[in-house]
């Protein structure tokens, strides 16, 4: 009997890691701009994006409620009134209550709003508030401290608005300062460091207290971008391109690590987007990439003190194109935000994508995502040949290229709907197809594979 307890235990074990290892995509149930990737009280994730678009502006925001396993448990729509204008989300948080606040601008450049919306934490609205100001006001950061949250708004100018638990303006702070503020955090709960880049190649990082009263800072000339809280109440930064480093809590320099560590091969333009703290000290790191040919995303794992564990380059396979943000789930895998073109609308899809603790694809799902099927390539990868078929009679040329970007022939092809490549001649590698048609003023590129079997 002891026996086949020890075997049914093993046999959960076993199954529960394969599953909690699974990778899985999830295509949102509208199009978008994705913004923001929280995780939620409720070991979920929550989405925030811009939507609606419509006279060259998204005119509205949308919150999307997930939970751990990637299923959406709800999502709301919202807009203001200047919905001509357009609507920025650009940052959420989310209440001990478990309440959302959303803070943004609406409107043109120079007569827009700032917004401070609050939700339930089922979405429902329970304050939308709206600032305007002649300098184009937005609210760009928030942070919840003892039941207020401190907004760090404007426009050439930035300072802090403080509001209650119920959306009401307590205070505006007097002190403007010029500059792109890009993060901000709470230290012990009576300090608050504000991350602030200036004329472009310099970084400041400023300790205030709650009553925003100006007492320490440092400046480092790198402009950084991202930035996470690290376990020993440190933090750490990642510029432009992909320069990495840390800084303690007294603001002192600890380790540096360029981008040269991080660069992939044959790709022209790599630009992190978020980095997150992982579970066993380290970090992790997403980002877009291209060489003008292939456009992808990718994600890097490092340890504590930023040396590269592994680096996964996801350009090559079909899936979505763009990243906003990254978290480590309760797995150890890993969840990003994720976008992308997928056809003629130029309103992009968007999808929550869930990898294994590796950064590896495990759940065949993945070859599916991308939606450009008016064009099927078979087989891929391949050895000998591939074959194309198209949902319609087809005008227009075909171009192969490296993943250097490098030119390797043209084919013209006139009213067919499949067509035969030969590939034998080419070496092992990743190669893109550019689909030109006459008929339409766009590209469709897709990935092929050649090996030898």
């Amino acid at each position: 009997m002891r026996n086949v307890i020890l075997f049914f235990i093993v046999f959960f074990l076993f199954c529960t890691n394969i599953y909690s290892q699974s990778s899985w995509v999830k295509e949102l149930p509208m199009r978008g701009i994705p913004v923001k990737m929280i995780a939620t009280n409720d070991g979920g994730y929550a989405l925030l994006a811009r939507t609606d678009f419509f006279a060259n502006y998204y005119n509205k925001m949308c919150l999307f409620k997930y939970d751990s396993l990637g299923n959406l448990l709800w999502f709301h729509k919202y807009s203001t009134p200047v919905d001509s204008g357009g609507m920025g989300p650009y940052d959420i948080k989310q209440t001990q209550n478990d309440n959302f606040i959303i803070v943004g601008g609406a409107g043109f450049n120079n007569f827009g709003y700032g917004f401070y919306l609050q939700t339930n934490s089922i979405g429902d609205t329970l304050q939308l508030r709206f600032y305007n100001y002649i300098n184009g006001l937005r609210f760009y950061k928030s942070l919840l401290i003892n039941n207020k949250n401190y907004v760090l708004g404007g426009n050439y100018y930035l300072y802090f608005h403080v509001f209650d638990g119920n959306s009401n303006l307590l205070n505006i702070d007097s002190n403007e300062v010029f500059g792109a503020y890009f993060n901000l955090y709470n230290i012990n709960s009576n300090k608050i460091l504000l991350c602030k880049n200036i004329n472009g190649y310099k970084t400041t990082y400023l300790y205030t207290d709650t009553l925003l009263n100006h007492f320490f800072e440092k400046e480092y000339f790198l402009k950084a971008s991202i930035s996470s809280v690290t376990s020993d109440s440190g933090f750490v930064f990642i510029d432009y391109p992909n320069n990495m480093f840390k800084i303690s809590s007294a603001l002192d320099s600890l380790w540096y690590r360029p981008s040269s560590d991080f660069e992939f091969s044959g790709f022209t333009s790599q630009m992190a987007t978020d980095v997150t703290s992982t579970n066993d000290g380290g970090f992790a790191f997403c980002g877009n990439i291209n060489n003008n040919f292939v456009q992808g995303t990718y994600l890097i794992k490092t340890d504590s003190f930023g040396t590269k564990q592994w680096a996964k380059n996801y350009s090559f396979l079909y899936v979505p194109d763009n990243v906003v943000s990254v978290l480590q789930a309760a797995d150890s895998g890993y969840v990003m935000f994720q976008s992308g073109l997928p056809d003629s609308t130029n309103i992009p899809k968007m999808w929550l994508v869930k990898y294994a603790s590796d950064g590896t694809l495990t759940n065949e799902d993945f070859a599916k995502t991308d939606e450009t099927d008016i064009i099927n390539i078979f087989p891929n990868p391949s050895a000998q040949e591939i074959n194309i078929e198209f949902q319609y009679i087809f005008n227009g040329s075909v171009e192969l290229y490296d993943l250097k970007g490098t030119f390797i022939k043209n084919i013209l092809i006139n009213n067919l709907n499949k067509l035969n490549i030969p590939i034998y001649e080419l070496q092992n590698g990743i190669y893109v197809l550019v689909f030109k048609s006459n008929s339409e003023n766009r590209k469709i590129s897709k990935r092929i594979i050649k090996i030898d079997y």
